[in-house]
């Protein structure tokens, strides 16, 4: 039976040293060959290596002569584990440095037709285009009725009367000008629910109105008579007895409860939240905060919009000024303002939730001045039944739009990673000159348009849940009387009560309304 033969390891390297010689390649040629195929064995081991447990290569040292490697198992073993250490280190220092970027917008993961979307979903993007560029439509109109001569008699007296001497946005008018009617249409739902735009409230607000019916004497003559004849004539006919008097019920609001200063944050690009949350009908503010009218408020120039201005005026939009406010609560009723204001919206971008309060303390003074301040004031009535502010947080407002961001200087190594650094530089220095110069600023909008998602300056279909947080009574410190200018004291106590208030509305709710990409409230300023 024939024995199995067994090669030493110094045999078969003989033997194919004595192949390769029969070949007819000198002992210098053999030598190269070997030393660059070991080279390149070295080198596949070393990119497997790396790509499988991290980024460092493994060291040409640690491999013999003969194409293996020196370490026993253990070692390899260990500088595997250290591999994968080192390489999670520089994970998650990469992690920290880079912040998570909100997600590029395509609605449900991919890119539909236009013809393929539903009747009532492009009713709404009609409805969203309308009013955002409703200040360029009215303005625009205006100016096309000049075009015909018949007209110019009755623009000359909207010119005159209504545009150049009205003062109602600014003198507490406002809600002589408010439409009740215009703030119900149905295009207002559809814009609501494009986004969609949800209010909730953490606490009951008792009612600023209570609707009661009372008994009152009336003239006794048909509705559409007593619409038409001047209340004075029918006097006359009642003296003479041809007109007689009859009780009637009819509907009142009396006032019951505290009138409240909503202060609403973040302000946004163009702070749609609160445009079409609480200054319309669409979202059921009505509903949600029974008894309570809400003005909100806004810059003067936006009144100096023929049509325009008379649009926002029958939607309950006021001017954001000092005698303004303090005349709309002296008629029990209770402004929105957006605190952040301009500034803030320089700041808005998706995942952003940074905001401006700390040197915003304007309204702070203006509620504690306007203690007791009111047609209606009882001497020792209880601050919960006089005036209060509330904090209002919109969670989404930042989310809505994007933006060519200015802030770069704001995250770290912006600098050295952007390469358009020296164009934001100057686009920044053009917003805060016009802010400082008219007034507002203008951020760079770079959303979705009517029939694409990559450009234009429609807000993205993304949800906006506005909550209203508990109130903060307002009351005089001792020492202070009714009417005396808020002191120090006054305003950083309450200032910080508001922070405080602010606070507790984004932590009590931010695990229900905040995405994955979403950056804690943070107030830079």
């Amino acid at each position: 039976m024939p024995q199995p033969q067994h090669t030493t390891k110094s045999d078969a390297t003989t033997t194919s040293f004595k192949q390769i010689q029969d070949t007819g390649f000198n002992t210098d040629d053999i030598f190269e060959m070997k030393q660059h195929s070991m080279e390149k064995s070295i080198k596949l081991a070393s990119s497997q290596l790396s790509s499988l447990d991290g980024t460092e290569e493994v060291d040409a040292s640690s491999i013999s002569a003969d194409g293996h490697l020196e370490q026993d198992d253990s070692n390899a073993t260990s500088t595997i584990n250290k591999t994968k250490q080192n390489s999670e280190k520089q994970d998650n220092k990469m992690k920290e440095k880079v912040p998570i970027k909100y997600p590029d917008y395509r609605p449900d993961d991919r890119v539909k037709s236009p013809l393929l979307t539903p009747v009532h979903r492009r009713v709404e993007v009609l409805c969203v285009l309308l009013h955002i560029t409703s200040i360029l439509l009215l303005s625009s109109f205006f100016f096309f009725l000049w075009c015909f001569p018949v007209l110019w008699p009755f623009l000359s007296i909207y010119a005159i009367f209504f545009y150049l001497f009205d003062k109602s946005p600014s003198n507490g008018n406002s809600p002589n000008r408010r439409v009740e009617y215009i703030r119900n249409l149905k295009i207002y739902k559809h814009v609501t629910n494009y986004f969609p735009i949800t209010l909730h409230k953490t606490v009951d607000l008792k009612p600023t109105f209570t609707e009661t019916k009372i008994e009152v004497d009336d003239f006794n003559v048909y509705p559409p008579i007593s619409w038409f004849v001047p209340q004075f004539l029918l006097i006359f006919l009642n003296i003479f007895g041809l007109c007689g008097m009859h009780k009637v019920t009819k509907t009142k609001m009396v006032r019951t409860g505290p009138r409240y200063l909503f202060g609403y944050h973040p302000h946004g690009v163009i702070a749609l939240g609160v445009a079409c949350g609480m200054a319309t009908e669409g979202a059921g503010v009505g509903t949600l905060l029974p008894g309570i009218k809400c003005y909100v408020t806004t810059l003067v120039n936006q009144f100096h919009f023929p049509f325009y201005r008379d649009y926002l005026m029958s939607l309950g939009v006021t001017c954001v000024t000092g005698k303004n406010i303090r005349a709309l609560l002296r008629k029990n009723c209770s402004p929105v303002i957006v605190v952040g204001g301009a500034s803030e919206s320089l700041l808005a971008k998706p995942g952003s939730n940074k905001i401006v309060l700390h040197r915003r303390k304007g309204f702070i003074k203006t509620a504690i001045e306007m203690c007791g301040e009111r047609v209606d004031y009882k001497e020792g009535e209880s601050p919960e039944n006089d005036i209060c502010l509330v904090p209002v947080y919109s969670f989404g407002e930042n989310n809505i739009f994007g933006v060519y961001y200015t802030n770069e200087e704001d995250e770290d190594a912006a600098n050295s990673l952007n390469q358009d650094g020296h164009i934001k530089r100057v686009l920044k220095k053009c917003q805060l000159a016009l802010k400082k110069h008219v007034g507002f600023t203008l951020p760079i909008v770079i959303s979705r348009g009517v029939f694409n998602y990559d450009f234009g300056i429609l807000p993205y279909r993304r949800p906006i849940n506005v909550v209203y947080g508990e109130p903060i009574p307002v009351s005089r410190f001792k020492g202070s009387k009714r009417g005396d200018k808020a002191t120090p004291e006054e305003v950083e106590h309450y200032h910080k009560l508001y922070v405080e208030g602010l606070q507790k509305v984004f932590n009590d709710n931010k695990h229900l309304y905040l995405t994955q990409w979403d950056s804690e409230m943070t107030i830079v300023e």
